[in-house]
């Protein structure tokens, strides 16, 4: 008899996750398709053109074809058809491509054999789940708001896969505890291993980078709390939060307006009437994605239409992203600034706000605050930003640069 993974050391993870790894592979999990790893490898390259993701991605026809019809979408109102794939790709952009790419075999994995009533129900809850986290990233770390989608979205994606190994045990597992944190507690205790085993396999076996693989491996591990430039802390925080939220099977919604109102004060120190409008962001988010498939029927439940739905909220964030760098290279890049041995950097985000970003020496953005220099002061973005030590005068010039930057 198999030992209950809450018998299990440390010293024999590695041993468990390889065997599951065997196992999946003969339930016929995939790797990571070709075309994804090479466009991650020329995503590193910073000398790749354009030609070098079209001849990456046109071997892929289901891939073409997405990408070819979002560039014709009214979305980005071309006046002539778009009919080439280089071209596409120029519509597009280099950075929406590869978060488009990358949500398209997400979610085309979750059209497991066998297992697709598991698929519709996990998948549309994970695209609630990814909105949420994202929302949340853009008040706690606008810096990571496409790496929390991606977390978020790939949170539950081992229960499909569970059920594939399991069968109707799992199901009947699933059904008894709709709560993820009892659902968890129960593999835990009652099977050798559990989805999180699982989803830390996949995550393994399609190669993520450990700032995406750590957070979704521990998003049943309690974060550690306090400050942190970490960002992989960062990322679990949002994901423990997240993870553990029961979402209503009907609408794939919380339930409550403001939920584990304890858990989100103590890990990011938010009061009721706050993460209330993190939520609600999260529900139109979610919303406006589903509306535009309204004709499924089950919301969110073609495995299409997930894809679909994941690359519209991909495309939305990256083109968030996008407009902040072609507002701060109009103003001929970030601002830098030090202060107290501390390197920032801010530029311009939406309606008036900035970004600072503390960042280490060699450049890498460690930390990241939203400010609205309407409504701080220069000791309040002082203390944002663990500044206490600074004299008025550097208070005074990064409030400033601020000031400049939202004008």
């Amino acid at each position: 008899m198999s030992k209950r993974r809450r018998d299990i050391t440390a010293h024999e993870l590695e041993a468990l996750h390889r065997r599951l790894e065997k196992m999946l592979e003969r339930a016929g999990l995939e790797t990571m398709p070709q075309v994804a790893v090479r466009l991650l490898e020329l995503s590193a390259n910073p000398d790749a053109q354009v030609r070098d993701y079209a001849e990456a991605v046109k071997t892929d026809w289901a891939l073409t074809g997405r990408i070819l019809r979002l560039a014709n979408s009214a979305f980005f109102s071309q006046r002539q058809p778009v009919t080439r794939l280089d071209r596409a790709l120029i519509v597009l952009g280099i950075e929406r491509t590869k978060a488009i790419c990358l949500g398209f075999y997400l979610s085309r994995s979750a059209s497991l054999s066998g297992v697709r009533e598991t698929s519709r129900k996990v998948w549309g809850q994970s695209i609630y789940r990814a909105s949420l986290c994202a929302a949340l990233a853009k008040v706690q770390c606008p810096g990571l708001v496409p790496e929390a989608f991606i977390v978020g979205l790939m949170l539950d994606c081992g229960q499909p896969l569970m059920v594939r190994l399991m069968g109707a045990e799992y199901e009947g597992m699933l059904r008894a505890n709709p709560s993820p944190s009892k659902l968890y507690a129960a593999e835990f205790d009652h099977l050798p291993y559990t989805h999180v085993d699982a989803v830390t396999v996949l995550a393994r076996r399609w190669k993520f980078p450990p700032m995406l693989a750590r957070p979704i491996a521990w998003h049943h591990t309690l974060p550690p709390v306090g400050n942190t430039t970490d960002p992989v802390v960062v990322l679990q925080r949002l994901a423990y939060y997240v993870g553990a939220i029961q979402l209503d099977e009907a609408s794939n919604q919380p339930s409550h307006k403001a939920p584990l109102t304890t858990i989100a004060d103590k890990l990011f120190e938010i009061g009721p009437s706050e993460l209330e409008g993190v939520v609600r962001a999260a529900n139109r988010e979610y919303a406006q994605t589903s509306t535009l498939f309204s004709d499924v029927g089950e919301p969110m439940g073609d495995v299409e239409a997930v894809a679909d739905a994941v690359q519209s909220q991909l495309v939305e964030i990256m083109d968030e992203q996008l407009e902040r760098t072609v507002r701060a290279e109009s103003r001929g890049g970030p601002e830098r600034l030090r202060i107290c041995g501390t390197d920032i950097e801010v530029e311009p985000a939406r309606d008036g706000e900035v970004i600072a970003y503390i960042s280490s020496a060699d450049g890498e953005r460690l930390v990241s605050c939203t400010v609205n220099p309407n409504k701080e002061t220069p000791e309040s973005v002082g203390r944002l930003l663990g500044l206490e030590e600074a004299t008025p005068g550097d208070l005074f010039e990064l409030m400033r640069v601020i000031q400049g930057m939202a004008a």
